[in-house]
């Protein structure tokens, strides 16, 4: 059975935070900032209120006693202070709400980018319960479940996230899971409505329309699109590994380590692309150059310890 290429939802290390950051980066609650936007009800109701005591106080001229004005804007302010106090009260408990959410959607990434989604799903059942049209809580189990290998359960959350809010970054999660699910034609479709529409990174989209094409067995058009995701974005992760794995594959050794070295700097604590470049010069009877390489990832201390103890395996084998 041939082997379903899709984006991982959690790799080993922190690289994570650039894979699937884009899923919800901005979507979190931002707090405001001016009063005109904490309160806007309050303001548009003064300035309202404002020209009603002026066109009150016009009236005054047409024979209405000085008596009734203290009256008159005592009632006018009042209503102000009334109006303004639920306004407040009602913020300020949404305000709440939100807070407690952003709190726990952040803890579930966390799990999910330490490798633990089910302990991420502990957290988000309730927040299905209690907020079931949160499009951002939606989104977050969908990427769970994607986690799990279980694309089909992360479709039907991927799909009421984008239902309940119209986000290109959750469609791509959808084709994500489309592809994870061998749903090839689906999730080209998808994309293909995506790349018209006004998503920023747009390497994303071209990163998973090259997966369609790769696992179609159409390298040349998997290539192509993989490039023209690093030319969106030079320092995209993913796209340098899918590709520098293309080229060894199609024995194109330099441009194969071209792309491995390109994504080792994009993340110089993962040991994918490292693993990769020394395997090249080792098959190039380059063994120092494999040892160098290892050496200074070892040297790395904020290198997780399952990758570091890895690559000291590896550095024994390039040593013989």
């Amino acid at each position: 059975m041939k082997k379903v290429l899709s984006p991982s939802p959690f790799p080993k290390t922190s690289i994570s935070k650039v894979f699937w950051g884009e899923a919800w980066r901005g979507t979190f609650f931002q707090k405001r900032s001016s009063p005109q936007t904490l309160f806007p009800k309050y303001y548009i109701m003064k300035a309202i209120l404002e020209k009603f005591t002026s066109a009150a106080n016009k009236f005054l001229n047409w024979g209405i006693p000085l008596r009734y004005q203290s009256f008159l804007n005592l009632l006018v302010w009042g209503s102000l202070f009334l109006s303004v106090s639920c306004q407040t009260g009602s913020e300020t408990r949404q305000d709440k709400l939100q807070e407690i959410v952003d709190t726990k959607l952040g803890f579930a990434q966390k799990q999910i980018d330490a490798g633990k989604p089910e302990h991420a799903l502990q957290v988000l059942r309730p927040l299905l319960r209690e907020f079931p049209k949160d499009a951002k809580v939606h989104n977050m189990a969908g990427i769970a479940f994607l986690a799990l290998a279980k694309p089909i359960r992360a479709q039907s959350f991927f799909k009421a996230a984008y239902k309940l809010e119209k986000s290109p970054s959750y469609a791509l999660n959808l084709s994500s899971a489309l592809l994870a699910a061998g749903s090839f034609s689906s999730a080209h479709k998808l994309l293909k409505a995506l790349l018209d529409g006004s998503y920023e990174y747009k390497e994303r989209i071209y990163h998973n329309m090259a997966l369609v094409m790769e696992n179609e067995g159409k390298t040349d058009e998997a290539i192509h699109l993989y490039s023209t995701a690093l030319d969106e974005n030079p320092s995209y992760f993913l796209s340098n590994i899918r590709l520098g794995k293309l080229y060894d594959q199609t024995k194109r050794p330099r441009l194969a380590l071209s792309a491995f070295q390109q994504a080792s700097k994009t993340c110089v604590v993962c040991f994918e692309p490292v693993h990769e470049i020394v395997m090249l010069y080792l098959k190039a009877k380059a063994p120092e150059k494999a040892k160098k390489v290892l050496l200074d990832f070892v040297a790395n201390k904020e290198v997780a310890k399952e990758d570091r103890e890895s690559a000291q395996k590896l550095l024994k084998l390039a040593s013989r």
